[in-house]
């Protein structure tokens, strides 16, 4: 609850000399990790990542960024060990980011791992997450190991599934074109099933699609379908197989094929989005919710405009009850794809807004999470939920309650409950809490001061911005560091500015 207005000015000196004692305590504390830092080798930081203690283990990770490359063999399958089976996800998300500075390095041991994992293995997709993270530079040595197997191995599948959703080359798409040609039943199966995982079955591979449809294993008939289906609102081809297995191919396969031809209609269709709502509705009566429900993967893979009209097509057969599903569709262990959701939900507008809204205060906190990524990658434009993010920073779950921190400084909120309740968490939190709520407080301060909301040269601003983290981060969006800008990349410019007036009046003063 932010204090009364009178009780604010009874004793900013006080309050301001015990931020100025923090401040000065937190900086001879980094100082000591610094010096501790610099004379250990890598080695010794990989031994502090089994220590019994979270914090510890995750400054290990944080120094093993910069980890000598003759010692690999030793911290980083240690990182690894982390990312797969630490119980502390702070650490976890260290160790991924530790994994990913050097990859020259760590990449060639991280595939070992990720092959060598058993497909129950329980760290096997925090594995792949970070693979992904790598991007391209993963995919040959994936398709190197993939080739040495049969088809048949249980590692074959989860570096197939791995390939779909990595970035597309030429190599990989002639790779999975020639497997689907070329290999068993099982091997085409898989196959058919990484196109379609990923950026869609490339043209040359369709007539081998095509031809799958009639194969007596109905594994590979349904693969193939789905296959068909992630090329059909692009290819006239791929329509038409689907339009055939529709009328033509076992009551299961023809079901599935039929959603996937309303789809592909819906994204390829012309005229409004209640002209195509009604198309899909008189054509497959029955059909068609289940059609939208499958239409709004697609958004995972961008949010382009023919997505976009889909969800719209899907929301006015739905109403606002869509938007948890087409949240549902994103990965908050990837907090990048959320520019592309907030980009679509723009697109849909305010009743995605208002649903996005409740569903931050809901009881479904993983669609909590992920409703506050969405509001702050979304930037200004989500200003309308300032209220309900300002009360989810009391939530009591520590992940709810980081991710509404971020969202604030995503969105720019310049509220003064928020301005407050950030401010306290910047001496009060925990460690990650206290670095998000600084970098919030000068991103919301930034933009209230670019919108109007806030004068640069109120009393009010010595006293948020007294931590020197909040006056840090200020001055490195005034510089135009664009890591320090939180929420879409519209918001840069004005901060930018907004920031540089702020730290201007603050001098002033």
């Amino acid at each position: 609850m932010a204090p009364a207005e009178g009780n604010r000015s009874d004793q900013p000196g006080s309050r301001i000399r015990a931020r100025r004692w923090m401040v000065r305590l937190v900086t001879l504390l980094l100082g000591a990790v610094c010096l501790t830092s610099c004379s250990r080798t890598s080695e010794e930081w990989a031994g502090e990542l089994s220590d019994s203690d979270a914090f510890t283990r995750r400054l290990a990770a944080v120094a093993l960024r910069d980890g000598d490359a003759d010692s690999a063999p030793v911290w980083v399958p240690a990182l690894i060990d982390v990312l797969r089976d630490d119980p502390d996800a702070d650490v976890r998300a260290a160790a991924h980011q530790a994994l990913l500075v050097q990859p020259e390095v760590s990449l060639p041991l991280l595939v070992s791992a990720f092959t060598d994992a058993g497909a129950d293995d329980d760290g096997t997709g925090l594995l792949a997450d970070a693979l992904v993270a790598h991007g391209a530079p993963a995919a040959p040595a994936l398709r190197a190991e993939a080739s040495r197997l049969e088809a048949a191995s249980p590692r074959f599948e989860p570096i197939i599934t791995l390939l779909g959703r990595l970035p597309r080359s030429s190599e990989t798409d002639a790779w999975f074109v020639s497997l689907v040609r070329n290999s068993d039943a099982d091997g085409r199966r898989l196959a058919l099933q990484g196109l379609a995982g990923g950026a869609g079955l490339p043209s040359e591979a369709i007539p081998a699609a095509v031809e799958a449809l009639g194969h007596d294993d109905p594994r590979l008939r349904a693969a193939a379908v789905a296959a068909l289906g992630s090329a059909a609102a692009r290819d006239d081809d791929a329509l038409d197989a689907l339009w055939v297995a529709n009328q033509e191919a076992p009551p299961a396969v023809a079901q599935a094929a039929r959603t996937l031809w309303v789809r592909a209609q819906l994204l390829r269709g012309s005229g409004d989005d209640t002209a195509r709502a009604e198309r899909a509705r008189s054509s497959l009566e029955r059909d068609v919710v289940e059609t939208m429900d499958v239409a709004v993967r697609d958004l995972r893979g961008g949010a382009g405009e023919a997505a976009a009209a889909a969800a719209r097509a899907w929301l006015s057969l739905r109403g606002p009850s869509a938007v948890g599903p087409i949240l549902g569709a994103f990965n908050e262990r990837i907090p990048s794809e959320f520019l592309r959701a907030a980009a679509v939900f723009d697109r849909i507008g305010a009743p995605a807004l208002g649903r996005l809204r409740r569903l931050l205060l809901g009881d479904d906190d993983g669609l909590a999470v992920k409703a506050a990524l969405a509001l702050g990658s979304w930037g200004p434009q989500a200003s309308g939920a300032a209220p309900e993010l300002t009360r989810a920073l009391d939530h009591p779950l520590h992940e709810r309650r980081l991710s509404a921190v971020w969202a604030c400084g995503g969105v720019g909120v310049s509220d003064t409950a928020a301005l407050d309740r950030l401010d306290a968490l910047v001496t009060s939190g925990d460690a990650v809490t206290t670095v998000a709520a600084a970098h919030a407080l000068a991103n919301g301060l930034a933009q209230g001061v670019a919108d109007g909301r806030l004068d640069a040269s109120s009393p009010l601003m010595r006293l948020w911005t007294s931590p020197g983290a909040v006056r840090g981060a200020l001055a490195k969006i005034a510089a135009g560091d664009e890591r320090e800008v939180l929420g879409s990349p519209a918001s840069m410019a004005p901060r930018v500015q907004a920031a540089g007036q702020l730290l201007q009046a603050l001098r002033g003063d």
